[in-house]
């Protein structure tokens, strides 16, 4: 009955940690949480189509890889990081954008891939194509998130210094 006992005040403790440290420690915090996670993918997106005229296909499948597991991870994070003081429009917001962006991972990007390894190069026209694709998918989930970004920080009364 005591190792029972004990059992179950261990499971409570980690739960209750596991709760403090998944909740909205505050409103700044949290803001600069999603938006840092999303700010880091589009900073992978730019290092990828540079790396595209190259057709060096190791360094683009790696940075590809890399791009595609934060995707992923920024997915998890944000699925376990729940509301903040009952707002989940920012979370909302930055999962669309991750999960946008995913796609085109998914899709145009591995199309990209497909052709450098059918040792098709990747010139001017080519690449011009992928990111008009991709500015069409990629702009409503932009929009999407500097939208609520900016009813967030209003709504919190936050200000916003140059990192974002």
């Amino acid at each position: 009955m005591r190792k029972i006992k004990l059992s179950l005040l261990t499971l409570f403790s980690v739960l209750v940690v596991a709760l403090i440290c998944s909740s909205c420690t505050s409103p700044v915090d949290y803001c600069d949480n999603v938006m840092t996670k999303c700010t880091k993918l589009e900073k992978g997106v730019n290092k990828f189509i540079d790396q595209l005229p190259s057709n060096d296909l190791s360094k683009i499948q790696t940075t590809y890889d890399e791009n595609l597991a934060e995707i992923n991870e920024t997915i998890e994070y944000l699925q376990k990081l729940g509301p903040c003081n009952d707002k989940d429009y920012l979370q909302k917001a930055g999962l669309f954008y991750a999960r946008t962006y995913k796609e085109i991972y998914e899709t145009e990007y591995a199309k990209a891939i497909e052709s450098i390894k059918n040792n098709e190069k990747m010139d001017s026209k080519k690449i011009t194509a992928i990111l008009e694709k991709v500015e069409k998918k990629s702009l409503t989930a932009q929009s999407n998130l500097i939208t609520n970004f900016t009813k967030f920080i209003k709504e919190f009364d936050i200000t916003v210094n140059n990192n974002f």
